[in-house]
């Protein structure tokens, strides 16, 4: 059986896809109040940032880290490096021409601090903001299964951790005092606990303990009942629609976990097919982190000098494929690791 799950590559390949997608087919005509009538439009693919975070959590409990100090090399160098060329890259395109979308200088120093969500300034690239739900969940993992090496304890911390969701989003609902905050201090708490979007995070490593059979029965229980409250939360905060893309995401991750366990993987025509969504797997990060105000600033000009059509949206989405590609190959031989 191969080391590595093809199946998470090709779902987190369409997941960066169709936030791609949504950006440039219905966030550009919000922001730039474009009036065309393009006929394809992405419009639900704001959900698909369910799928990373969910990814994460699923991935978090299979890493083979020998201890914390290898764990935060090894994010430091999937994070950082990469991230530091899109800021730099983004912030000059942004500022020589799309100034609408562009912070100051001091704004995008503090954005290389990866921090800039936590300190209230504006961001290099709006896509940034999910960052901050990343780094909470990654330093949650280091002290929790580097640290004080309570791994199996996961699912009862994520219980702890949905029960406290279930309370502020009541306190937030039926109280005046969160609702009295000011905007800062809100949403600093909010990324703190994972106000929207933690559910998501403790759904994924509790998927993982149910199909590897992580832990004891116990915790294969309490790993169950997280994921069904996970699910009423996330209708809660959400609302149906959004609800049923999770259920679907989630059912989809667990038997892509369930065929890689059993060996059952792709044939080799199948991935020839797919191959082009490997490819787009291994770049996804700094693809990520590139996509929407570069995309924004090439759309602006296609539709100002060339076309008015929607195919245009493969133009810019084909040039951030690249960049984002370069920077991977950069990367890789200046550091030798695969980002």
């Amino acid at each position: 059986m191969s080391e590595r799950n093809i199946y998470l590559d090709y779902i987190r390949a369409v997941a960066c896809i169709i936030v791609i997608m949504f950006h440039y087919t219905k966030r550009y005509n919000d922001i730039f109040h474009t009036s065309n009538d393009w006929k394809f439009r992405v419009s639900w693919g704001y959900m698909a940032v369910s799928i990373f975070f969910v990814l994460s959590g699923f991935l978090a409990v299979l890493k083979d880290d020998t201890g914390i100090k290898e764990y935060i090399r090894k994010r430091f160098l999937r994070l950082y490096p990469a991230y530091w060329i899109a800021v730099i890259v983004t912030f000059l395109v942004t500022y020589f021409y799309l100034p609408e979308r562009a912070v100051s200088v001091k704004d995008a120093v503090i954005n290389l601090t990866m921090l800039e969500s936590f300190c209230g300034v504006g961001l290099v690239d709006g896509a940034y903001w999910t960052l901050a739900y990343e780094i909470v969940f990654y330093i949650f993992i280091a002290l929790i299964i580097y640290l004080f090496h309570l791994k199996d304890k996961l699912p009862y911390l994520g219980l702890a951790w949905i029960a406290l969701l279930f309370i502020y989003v009541y306190l937030e609902n039926s109280t005046m005092f969160l609702s009295s905050m000011g905007d800062f201090s809100k949403n600093l708490i909010d990324s703190l606990i994972g106000k929207q979007y933690g559910h998501m995070f403790v759904a994924g490593f509790c998927a993982a303990f149910i199909i590897h059979h992580i832990g004891d029965r116990k915790s294969t229980v309490t790993a169950g009942i997280c994921l069904a409250l996970s699910v009423v939360l996330q209708y809660v905060l959400f609302g149906v629609l959004y609800t049923v893309f999770f259920i679907a995401v989630m059912m989809i991750l667990m038997l892509c976990a369930y065929l890689y366990l059993k060996g059952i993987q792709p044939n080799g025509s199948i991935r020839k097919v797919l191959y082009p969504l490997e490819l787009i797997a291994v770049i996804s990060y700094p693809l990520y982190l590139l996509h929407q105000n570069i995309g924004y600033t090439i759309l602006k000009f296609l539709q100002l000098h060339i076309s008015q059509s929607e195919f245009i949206i493969v133009i810019p989405f084909i040039i951030n494929v690249l960049l984002a590609g370069l920077i991977h190959i950069l990367l890789n031989k200046l550091l030798g690791f695969m980002t």
